[in-house]
């Protein structure tokens, strides 16, 4: 029960709908960029936690329901950071528009 809701409170956090990264200050950007980082931390070792449990019978279904899951709001964390990656990257070396 417990990992449910932890599992629905970083879900709840991943569900948040996307800041359009254009509209970021420098700085903004950077801690946009700290909370995805952090909110993937925070997911891996939720996932160790609710799928690395040795001590509760879980089935294999469940198991691999789970996995699918992480691997999907891994992803999407992933892209979002590559997405705020790049957009500090073309604040850094902006490009001619001449």
């Amino acid at each position: 029960m417990l990992q449910c809701q932890s599992r629905r409170m970083v879900e709840d956090e991943m569900n948040e709908p996307d800041i359009n990264l254009d509209n970021l200050t420098k700085e903004e950007l950077h801690r946009e960029l700290e909370k995805a980082l952090g909110e993937l931390v925070e997911l891996d070792e939720l996932e160790k936690a609710i799928v690395g449990q040795t001590n509760i019978h879980m089935g294999m279904r469940k198991i691999l329901e789970y996995r699918q899951e992480f691997e999907l709001d891994r992803g999407r964390l992933n892209q979002r950071i590559a997405q705020i990656r790049s957009r500090l990257d073309s604040l850094d070396f902006p490009s001619d528009a001449t």
